[in-house]
């Protein structure tokens, strides 16, 4: 573009020969979307690409960059993506553009963060399955720039929609039955769980998101619970790995361990039943990359409530009414750990499961 090297220019540009025709067929778009079967929404995911178009390259602080106003000035077309407007059942159009556009407006413009917080959680809230809108708020919280925003307000931001949007959809009774759904759920939730205690600032918010999370101990707990309760039933390797790292990633250091009321401690009898439940029940726990993050998590909890740990998983693997054979191959061997290689504790743990896989197969008709 000519007038790139001047973005006032290019934004002016945009603004009063670009614009005034993209949107007129907006309009016409969404005036005939209400009577097509499966509408395409070409032109809004023109509009947006085109917004795009005047965002900078690092994160512009403050109000003065001209592409701000630009964006505000057709906000409204961005809520009517994600809150008015038909989504496409095979293309997810428009909510699909309007959450790429959002994050890619906020680690341009982070001024746009609290719009685009609040816009995305309201999405999430009426939408049945908002695996577009978890996917954006995962990729805002991992892309917002601290600096320029403050890590702190940006972070307190961020924790109030990830626990307003994963509250209210874990009480969805249809969540547990998209893997899609859930991996994201707990994607997310990993990602803003990431610790750093070796390099300060490697956690999102420069470390600042994570400790208001675990201050939200309820929420904390209702995760766990989920966890719990859903991964026993989860066939799709792909969710369950991303239930497994938020766990993992729940482990703190030991100021966090012995917090009162730590929810990990609470949640561990939940926990375990639940994993133990998932070894006897899911196959794709027999491939060595799936059992790793079951194996990790186990290897985690035992390390942080050595005896808390032992108990529950014993307690775990009655409710899975597992073999005496199996139970005390189990139990044995995680309390042993520590005097095996990783990869072989790994390959024994594998050996383990099938043995497990393959008694129960005796008995079933």
């Amino acid at each position: 573009f000519a007038m790139g090297s001047d973005i006032g220019l290019l934004c002016q540009a945009i603004s009063t020969k670009a614009l005034p025709l993209l949107l007129q067929e907006v309009d016409a778009e969404a005036s005939s979307a209400a009577s097509e079967v499966d509408p395409p929404w070409h032109a809004v995911q023109a509009l947006f690409s085109t917004l795009a178009i005047t965002l900078p390259a690092e994160p512009t602080a403050g109000t003065d960059h001209p592409g701000l106003p630009l964006w505000r000035q057709h906000w409204n077309y961005i809520e009517a993506a994600l809150l008015r407007w038909p989504v496409s059942s095979s293309t997810d159009q428009p909510a699909q553009a309007a959450c790429t556009a959002l994050v890619s407006a906020v680690r341009g413009l982070p001024a746009l963060l609290p719009e685009a917080l609040r816009l995305l959680t309201a999405s999430a809230a009426q939408s049945a399955l908002p695996d577009a809108q978890v996917g954006a708020l995962r990729d805002v919280a991992r892309g917002a720039p601290c600096p320029p925003l403050d890590a702190t307000t940006a972070a307190g931001l961020l924790k109030e929609a990830i626990t307003n949007v994963v509250g209210n959809l874990l009480l969805r009774a249809e969540v547990p039955q998209s893997p899609q759904t859930v991996t994201g759920i707990f994607e997310l939730l990993s990602d803003a769980m990431r610790h750093s205690p070796e390099v300060a600032g490697a956690g999102l918010c420069d470390d600042r998101l994570r400790p208001m999370l675990v201050a939200e101990q309820g929420f904390l707990s209702r995760c766990l619970a989920f966890v719990g309760a859903v991964l026993p039933e989860s066939s799709s390797a792909e969710a369950a790995r991303a239930m497994m790292v938020f766990v993992s990633h729940l482990v703190g250091d030991r100021e966090e361990l012995l917090a009162k009321n730590n929810p990990l401690a609470s949640s561990l009898p939940c926990l375990y039943s639940g994993i133990a439940c998932a070894l006897a029940a899911q196959e794709h726990l027999e491939d060595l990359e799936n059992l790793g993050d079951v194996a990790e998590t186990l290897c985690r909890l035992a390390d942080a409530f050595p005896a808390e740990a032992a108990a529950a998983l014993a307690g775990g693997l009655d409710a899975a009414q597992a073999p005496a054979t199996i139970r005390e191959q189990l139990l044995g061997h995680v309390s042993r750990r520590g005097e095996w290689q990783r990869g072989e504790w790994l390959e024994e743990l594998k050996q383990i499961v099938c043995e497990w896989h393959s008694e129960r197969r005796k008995y079933m008709p």
